[in-house]
């Protein structure tokens, strides 16, 4: 699987994965932040990436890539199955 960058947390899934984490804990933790509507789950980082040989005063000339919380990713991909 490729590397992926992390998101704002700086947490990488290797990392997770490593330390084996406590899913029921998490889960946990995860809930206490909706229950909260703090929702600092949903925090993205926005980075933005020059197209090739585009002109950077120009909005059309950038890509937007947004790098989300590794556990949000884990949190959407558990929704949605």
């Amino acid at each position: 699987m490729a590397s992926k960058a992390p998101g704002a947390d700086g947490i990488i899934v290797d990392l997770l994965r490593d330390m084996e984490v406590n899913i029921d804990r998490l889960t946990e933790l995860v809930n206490q932040d909706l229950d909260e509507g703090v929702a600092t789950i949903k925090e993205v980082n926005v980075l933005l990436i020059l197209k090739y040989r585009r002109d950077l005063s120009m909005t059309k000339g950038w890509r937007p890539i947004s790098l989300l919380l590794v556990v949000a990713k884990g949190v959407e991909r558990a929704v949605a199955e």
